[in-house]
């Protein structure tokens, strides 16, 4: 029983974990020993022999261990009744409160909630169902990275719903997980949900969940000779390979047989599922959004592409963790699924479908971008053969050289006027990301942080560059002080500002474009040295002008959709850049680009709304949209655009 007059609070709140995690430390307990007290305070109450509940119910529970119970106030997730089904769905929430949060982090800890776990199970069976009607046998389910059993006890309960006994349900499940605690705390999940289904003594032991980091190539994924699963379902490890606590040591062998570098660790098991399911069988793991599209990936979904049949995009973020995600939903060899040449798209709680995006559209891509692009309804824009990269060249600078040039920078005044002894007044404005605006810049009107510095207005002297100890800097300062175009990142319109004298200094990871002088004749890149500097500034507000219109950035979601930190947003890499569509109506686009260039008085201040709005017109026009569709993009950009409103308004 509860303490009287004390108010139950929430398992899943932050204050309620960490009220919790700090009870248990005070009173010295490991993880292990509170989670054993909880498994024991339950098979209690419910008249369950503890011993048949696994390891954890034939842990000795400490007195202290006790208190803990008491203390459980915590112990309350929503929905469901008070028995003991419920109380194998705590102890999975329990048991990810209780570990650290660094440790949560570098191993990427976090319980799915009933619900989630019950709709990526039910898709994935409704898909094996769909491929295996005569079976005749319940499918054999595994999760790779089982955790707190969250969708084990999915599994349990959809195959239980469809006639399925109780003990043949228990049979059929397989789970994997690197963590020992995690291991007995799902077999202990699964003892309650079986005992609740009726079973005294159910058959569980460390066979059917065992410890083992499923990615090493040497563990077996199912344990029973000659048989694989029929499903893989869960929600593996994330780990983003550029951040060190979370970045893995690769093993002698990789899933497929072959490298896959800065993938995440989450990717990495949705390659070994369908190497692991059984034929026709189905793989439904949660996955990082940017597995969609970023380039780290393209290994993975190039492996698995053919076996994609659906995408599940949940709303908002599923778990405690700052990412979104997404969970694809694969049949090995789903023959019947790649003639009919789409993938399905499901969004929200229900995972109602939403659409059906080609396969030749994600293969012209070279991503899965155009499914999220599908879920968050973009315009599906098909724009002209030529891009930016047949006028252009960009790039965006490499961390080392950031980090050589950011104690160099200073602030402000002084620099500018050249009024340090000894130091040329020569300098640049540097410029983050965060400063850049549509068509203009924010600096010296909102600070900048460099090199964990703020500054109100940061500089480069040059010759102080120059003449540093780094000899690679006197070449970088040549590209960065040619004039250009530099185009922010993390934005949910494309933005992008001239710097038509070569006085802006783009700090990574700002692109810049530059005008290719192997363009030829023709081109928006005509020979810079050839050109005077009026013709060299009116070229590059055509390519700024080609980058900010309204169907590019339809564009640019389709081909990076997820990657940006924000789900909303848009993160194009240099040569991505390069890839985008140019107009196919030179004379509009000309249009666009004097007006874009007159309504921001060559780049000193920002367009109003009415010049924004008349410019979307101009280069939308200049695609050669249809109408519908041209009149779609203009409400999708102008609804993303950080002047938006509405576009009638504009008319």
């Amino acid at each position: 029983m509860e303490p009287r007059g004390r108010r139950r609070r929430r398992l899943n709140t932050p204050s309620a974990a960490a009220d919790l995690a700090a009870f248990a430390d005070r009173e010295g307990l490991s993880p292990g020993a509170v989670m054993a007290a909880v498994v024991a305070e339950a098979a209690s109450r419910h008249g369950v022999d503890r011993s048949r509940l696994g390891p954890l119910g034939r842990v000795p529970v400490p007195d202290e261990a006790g208190r803990v119970v008491a203390h459980l106030a915590v112990f309350d997730p929503p929905g469901g009744d008070d028995g003991p089904e419920r109380d194998a769905d705590r102890l999975g929430s329990l048991h990810q409160v209780l570990v650290a949060a660094d440790e949560r982090r570098r191993r990427g800890v976090h319980y799915t909630p009933r619900v989630a776990a019950e709709t990526l199970v039910s898709l994935a069976w409704a898909e094996w169902e769909s491929g295996a009607p005569d079976r005749g046998r319940p499918a054999m389910v595994l999760d790779p990275a089982c955790g707190g059993g969250a969708f084990l006890l999915a599994a349990a309960r959809t195959m239980h719903a469809q006639g399925v006994g109780a003990a043949e349900v228990l049979a059929s499940l397989r789970g994997i997980d690197v963590d020992p605690l995690a291991v007995e705390v799902t077999i202990a999940a699964l003892a309650l949900w079986g005992w609740a289904a009726g079973i005294a003594d159910p058959p569980l032991d460390e066979g059917v969940v065992h410890r083992a980091d499923a990615l090493d190539p040497t563990t077996a994924w199912w344990s029973s000779p000659g048989r694989a699963p029929d499903l893989i379902v869960g929600n593996p490890p994330f780990g983003g390979q550029l951040r060190r606590l979370t970045a893995r040591a690769l093993p002698a062998a990789e899933p497929g047989g072959r490298r896959h570098g800065y993938a995440d660790t989450a990717a990495l098991f949705l390659r070994r599922g369908v190497d692991e399911v059984a034929a026709g069988g189905v793989v439904a793991l949660v996955q990082p959004l940017s597995v969609l599209a970023t380039r780290d990936a393209a290994p993975v979904r190039e492996a698995v592409g053919d076996d994609l049949v659906a995408l599940w995009v949940p709303d908002g973020r599923l778990f405690d963790a700052s990412v979104h995600v997404c969970a694809p939903v694969l049949r090995r060899g789903s023959g019947d699924r790649r003639s009919r040449g789409t993938v399905v798209v499901r969004s929200g709680a229900s995972a109602d479908p939403l659409g059906e995006v080609p396969r030749e559209r994600l293969s012209r891509h070279r991503s899965w971008g155009p499914l999220w692009a599908e879920a968050s309804g973009v315009p599906p824009v098909e724009l002209g053969p030529q891009v930016l990269g047949d006028r252009c060249r960009s790039g965006a600078g490499f961390r080392d050289e950031f980090y050589a040039v950011a104690d160099l920078v200073v602030d402000g005044l002084p620099a500018a006027e050249g009024a340090v002894a000894g130091r040329p007044p020569t300098v640049s404005r540097v410029v983050t990301t965060g400063l850049l605006e549509w068509a203009t810049t924010g600096w010296g009107r909102r600070s900048a942080v460099l090199g964990g510095a703020r500054y109100a207005a940061p500089m480069l002297d040059l010759g102080v560059v120059r003449a540093s100890s780094e000899p690679r800097l006197d070449r970088v300062v040549d590209a960065r002080t040619a004039p250009k175009v530099l185009v922010a990142t993390q934005t949910r319109v494309v933005e992008a500002v001239v710097d038509p004298d070569g006085s802006l200094w783009p700090s990574v990871p700002v692109v810049s474009v530059r005008l290719d002088d192997q363009a030829g004749p023709e081109g928006v890149g005509d020979d810079e040295a050839e050109l005077d500097d009026d013709e060299v500034a009116t070229r590059l507000w055509l390519v700024a002008a080609a980058l900010m219109a309204p169907p590019v950035t339809a564009w640019a979601v389709l081909e990076t959709g997820g990657t940006a930190r924000s789900a909303g947003a848009l993160k194009l890499s240099a040569r991505q850049v390069l890839r985008a569509p140019l107009p196919v109506d030179v004379d509009a686009w000309a249009e666009g680009a004097a007006l874009l260039r007159s309504a921001s008085q060559e780049g000193s201040v920002a367009p109003g709304p009415e010049a924004v709005a008349a410019f979307g017109r101009v280069l939308i026009a200049a695609h050669g949209l249809e109408k519908a569709l041209a009149e779609e993009v203009e409400r999708w950009w102008w609804d993303r655009h950080p002047r938006g409103g509405s576009p009638r308004n504009y008319r």
